[in-house]
């Protein structure tokens, strides 16, 4: 893909964004992505034919930019400490601002997709969250930072817990206190001295 057609590309996911943060994915349409960029229904139909396959490249690409963010902190050698600490604030950051994210569009999504195809794909992304956050528990455990022998189990209930808070917060609303109170035992599963879930 040439530099033009990924800014173009890049154009077009953006906008995409903010008419699911404004529709929800059940009712956006392809024309009202087209509206949104500001380009034709051509233009817009070179990249995508659906607003699905619209939606499912958003997905990917914020499993992606997750693990990119890890692998970044590990090259430049932050600690364990820092890099969950901004882990956590990103998640806190998009728990206060629900309303105003990809999260109810993203359930739609979750709830209207249950073919053995769209699963696995769901699957697959669950998967990609648990590789990524497994390896920046086996960096912690590696500089000595923590002490965890069941890493990926570990994971699980760290990315499902969040799972849990994304849906009370979406349907009921969070306070700050709370959120901070489970981002905290989450931190304190984390950093207990020789934590063996077994």
């Amino acid at each position: 893909m040439t530099r033009k057609a990924t800014q173009k590309r890049s154009l077009i996911l953006q906008g995409a964004v903010n008419v699911f943060v404004r529709k929800g994915y059940n009712a956006a349409t392809m024309q009202d992505i087209v509206e949104e960029c500001g380009i034709s229904r051509g233009g817009l139909y070179l990249y995508f034919d659906s607003t699905e396959a619209i939606f499912l490249a958003l997905l990917t690409e914020n499993s992606q930019s997750m693990e990119q963010e890890f692998e970044q902190m590990i090259s430049e050698g932050l600690s364990f400490k820092d890099m969950m600490g901004h882990f956590f604030k990103e998640q806190k950051t998009e728990l206060l601002e629900a309303d105003n994210s990809m999260m109810t569009a993203t359930y739609e999504f979750f709830l209207a997709h249950k073919n053995d195809q769209d699963r696995s794909f769901l699957q697959q992304q669950f998967e990609l969250s648990v590789s990524s956050l497994t390896k920046a528990l086996e960096y912690g455990v590696t500089r000595n930072e923590v002490h965890i022998n069941n890493i990926e189990q570990v994971v699980r209930h760290i990315i499902l817990t969040i799972e849990g808070i994304r849906i009370y917060a979406l349907s009921v609303g969070i306070s700050q206190h709370m959120l901070d109170e489970q981002i905290e035992m989450l931190k304190s599963l984390l950093f207990t001295p020789s934590l063996d879930l077994e």
